[in-house]
């Protein structure tokens, strides 16, 4: 759903942002394992032109290959974040201690 809202065929990342950051509206996606939707959110007062871009997302999306090129780079840098995190916590984890008591001792 994150590429649903990477921009449409006129507009790319940057102008999509830009025109709902003019307008301080948003456009959100999601998707469950049953469920998915698209979210709108704007003051009342730029409904209108905010109900436009939501309209023009769902109609002709952008995908582009660099924004998914992209957005798969960012996902797999994020899971080899995680991955060290737990490597760096896993003594702890299991209850060995040693690395606590060396430091310790060093003292």
């Amino acid at each position: 759903m994150a590429m649903l809202t990477e921009g449409t065929e006129k507009l790319d990342k940057i102008a999509y942002a830009e025109r709902l950051a003019d307008t301080a509206s948003n456009i959100g996606g999601y998707a469950g394992e049953d469920s998915v939707g698209l979210t709108l959110s704007s003051l009342s007062k730029h409904l209108e032109p905010t109900f436009s871009q939501f309209v023009e997302t769902l109609r002709t999306p952008g995908f582009r290959q660099s924004d998914f090129d992209r957005m798969v780079k960012r996902r797999i840098e994020g899971a080899d974040q995680r991955r060290g995190a737990l490597r760096r916590q896993a003594p702890v984890r299991r209850g060995d201690h040693r690395g606590v008591a060396r430091a310790a001792d060093a003292r």
